[in-house]
């Protein structure tokens, strides 16, 4: 083969490999409740979700709000689970706290469940009374990070869960808002579901029985691995 005809083989797989990775890249900014592909926004019980109006830096906003029954709220995930985690996966939020913390329970990122109960399989950031850390599920068999963080109610923060090329170290980073201060990261090895199947996005549930505005989300960006051709 020629130097040229090598040359021109070296770009094409390149580019191949670019749009694989483009393919794999998927983001929302929640200017509607009704269309945020591949996710899907839904309420948790009796819970209700609202279009919120913007704030600077934050365009498009869905508000999540609790009903008088224990544990409900509201989700925006992938239906079913999509994800078999196999490394180079990372994931990226814009969230809001509530007014108040207590009693609500907020899961973000690759994790297979619906409602308030804890993901089987995943690898998660969770929040609860405002305390957030990171956490990873295989069969049911969960590693939480060693450290934690308090964050303040009422407040938008940017978080960030990063899978290595194997899925072997799952890292998670909690940004002040707009900025890349990290007020807190930590990482997790063990329990990350290489072989099981996870889905992804943000559930909010609150476990009172008072309705309370539980916070919001204002933007969320997955990027899957693409070891796939297309």
């Amino acid at each position: 083969m020629g130097a040229i005809a090598s040359a021109a083989l070296a770009a094409a797989m390149e580019a191949t490999a670019e749009l694989a990775q483009i393919a794999n890249r998927y983001k929302a900014d929640f200017f509607t409740t009704f269309t945020n592909y591949p996710w899907n926004v839904a309420a948790v019980a009796s819970g209700t979700y609202s279009d919120s109006d913007g704030e600077i830096n934050h365009p498009g906003i869905i508000g999540y709000n609790s009903s008088t029954s224990a544990n409900s709220g509201a989700r925006v995930l992938f239906s079913g689970s999509p994800i078999i985690i196999r490394g180079g996966e990372s994931s990226t939020a814009i969230i809001k706290t509530a007014a108040t913390l207590s009693t609500i329970t907020r899961r973000l990122f690759f994790c297979d469940t619906f409602d308030h109960v804890a993901p089987v399989d995943g690898v998660y950031c969770e929040i609860v009374d405002g305390t957030i850390v990171g956490k990873t599920a295989n069969n049911s068999t969960r590693s939480t990070t060693a450290t934690s963080f308090l964050l303040s109610a009422n407040t938008f923060y940017r978080l960030n869960v990063t899978l290595n090329s194997d899925a072997t170290l799952a890292t998670f980073t909690l940004y002040a808002d707009n900025s890349d201060t990290i007020l807190w990261q930590d990482t997790l090895a063990n329990n990350i579901p290489k072989t099981r199947t996870t889905g992804h996005g943000d559930i909010v549930t609150s476990s009172g029985t008072s309705a309370i505005a539980l916070g919001a989300i204002d933007y969320l960006y997955v990027t899957l691995d693409s070891g796939r051709i297309i």
